[in-house]
């Protein structure tokens, strides 16, 4: 059973079920803030993506000097689960 997510880290979550492509970490602080109106630096989203990579929610791949990620779980699976 995998831990849940908190209520910062299911933001984040959002943003990379709601996209179509993998993003970086710039591009998802950037979505945050316009979509949710939030007013978080990189340095905060960093440390919820990486909370939800250790839970196994989400994926991080390199590309060049850029980390993408990619969702492990969707969020219709999410959705059951809680």
């Amino acid at each position: 059973m995998q831990e849940e997510l908190t209520e910062c880290e299911l933001v984040v979550m959002k943003v990379i079920w709601h996209s179509d492509e993998a993003l970086s970490i710039q591009e998802i602080a950037a979505r945050i803030n316009h979509d949710y109106k939030k007013d978080w630096r990189v340095q905060t989203v960093s440390t919820f993506l990486s909370r939800a990579v250790k839970k196994e929610y989400l994926c991080m791949k390199r590309q060049g000097r850029l980390f993408y990620y990619y969702p492990l779980v969707s969020e219709e699976e999410y959705g059951k689960r809680e």
